[in-house]
């Protein structure tokens, strides 16, 4: 059998026809009868248009409140912790997920440390023989500007007092005196009294780095001339707080009193960085702002309490700072909650959405106001979304970003609530002329149907011809 030109041209327009058709069929299948599952009723329908969310399907919902501290909360005298508190809500899932503390206004004031002041006359050592050492201990590194000591002398004329400050070391079980950090020792010349008595060196200016010593523990020592009766006098306040030794002693001495001592400490900045005094909360540190003498923290950890209240710490390595805390925030978060969906169809490609949540919310906390919002995880598809509380419509702003197929629906201001839910639409329909619109799933089938009618007049039309042939 011979084709001409045109024949061949019809046969082969005829198979990509029918090519097309099967395609189409194939894409349009489930297009063609669908289930959709309403009030528990499993229902049939043609032409739906596929959805990205399917009936009963659960929407993630999230909680929010953020607190932010209404004033100053002032510290004063902090010389190791204090503790400050938080409101925070009491349902044991709506916690913490952010906070951030600002702390501003540092200041370390100047340190007299007593190691002991208690006065006994008859209570003393001699240093005829050997120096004694006392130890004292800083939190940080500082200046030592002057040395106060508990003293007298019974010699026939003036006793000159010699002054050297030592590091320490741990040795055989001891903290130990171990070498001199001064390029020079101090002397206090002429001192003629037999009876006790405070001396003085001032303005000594010492620097006392912490990181070449042994637990952040210095000695001062204190000797006399070799030929003369001077005495260093001890006595006990009810607390032991230095170490005491006999330069080349094997072991302390006095493990229940200290030597009349007491010294003056300078910070080395007194509006101190964070870092500087290594300022904390909750033995987190507190981080610095530049080179100024504020800072702030950070955290998130989760905090819950159900009283209602949330307790930091606040600590440092400094005597009697203060500081204020100009700004607390912290974010609550709760992730718990559900909405069930369920939906109705209006009409072919025109889809009605209900999402409810599923149970009272009670949790918001009328004492953490500052920034709350209620926010549904909601289908990219649906749209002419509508928030409500009850009866009351509620405004809502609709995220244009995605992610994983949904977008956020964020109610601000959001409270509590019996009936919190939200409705939209879903659709898929193309808009014909006038106030009708066609179904998209009728043009797609309507298209389907048009080629396989036109298959089977082609293929009636052949056989015509043969039969005529």
């Amino acid at each position: 059998m011979k084709f001409n030109c045109k024949s061949k041209l019809f046969l082969s327009f005829r198979f990509l026809l029918l090519a097309f058709g099967i395609i189409l069929i194939g894409l349009n299948i489930n297009l063609l009868f669908s289930k959709l599952v309403i009030n528990n009723q499993e229902k049939i329908y043609l032409y739906d248009s596929v959805r990205t969310a399917e009936a009963g399907e659960l929407l993630n919902i999230t909680l929010h409140q953020s607190y932010v501290s209404p004033g100053l909360i002032q510290f004063s005298n902090l010389s190791e912790s204090d503790s400050f508190t938080l409101p925070c809500p009491t349902e044991p899932t709506f916690n913490s997920s952010r906070t951030k503390i600002q702390i501003e206004n540092i200041f370390a004031p100047n340190k007299t440390l007593v190691i002991e002041d208690e006065e006994i006359q008859a209570a003393k050592h001699e240093l005829y023989v050997v120096a004694r050492l006392a130890s004292f201990q800083v939190k940080e590194n500082c200046y030592l500007d002057n040395v106060s000591v508990l003293i007298s002398e019974d010699s026939t004329g003036d006793q000159d007092f010699f002054f050297d400050v030592y590091n320490a070391t741990f040795s055989g079980g001891y903290i130990k005196y171990n070498v001199s950090i001064v390029p020079s020792t101090r002397v206090i010349y002429n001192v003629d009294h037999a009876t006790m008595s405070w001396e003085n060196i001032t303005n000594w200016h010492i620097y006392l780095d912490t990181e070449k010593t042994y637990n952040n523990t210095f000695f001062i020592k204190l000797s006399c001339q070799s030929n003369m009766q001077g005495y260093w006098h001890y006595g006990s306040n009810g607390e032991y707080d230095s170490i005491i030794w006999r330069l080349f002693g094997s072991f302390p001495e006095l493990t229940s009193n200290d030597l009349g001592l007491i010294v003056d400490l300078y910070p080395e900045n007194s509006t101190p960085k964070p870092s500087d005094l290594n300022l904390k909360i909750n033995g987190t540190n507190v981080s610095d702002i530049s080179y100024e003498n504020k800072g702030f923290w950070i955290s998130n950890e989760e905090y819950i309490n159900p009283s209602g209240q949330l307790e930091f710490e606040l600590s440092a390595d400094w005597w009697d700072l203060s500081c204020d805390i100009t700004k607390a925030q912290i974010n609550y978060t709760k992730t718990d909650l559900k909405a069930n969906t369920n939906s109705e169809i209006l009409e072919p490609d025109l889809v009605l959405w209900n999402a409810s949540i599923n149970e009272k919310i009670d949790s918001f906390d009328s004492r953490i106001d500052s920034y709350n919002y209620l926010k549904f995880w909601v289908p990219t598809n649906w749209t002419d979304i509508k928030v409500f509380n009850g009866s009351i419509e509620k405004s809502a702003f609709i995220s244009t970003s995605t992610l994983y197929g949904y977008r956020e629906v964020v109610v601000f201001q959001a409270g509590n609530g019996d009936n919190w839910y939200l409705i939209a639409r879903v659709d898929s329909r193309i808009p014909g002329n006038g106030a009708t619109a066609i179904p998209f799933g009728n043009y797609y089938l309507l298209f389907t149907i048009i080629i396989m009618i036109s298959l089977i007049y082609f293929t009636k039309r052949k056989s015509i011809k043969k039969k005529i042939g």
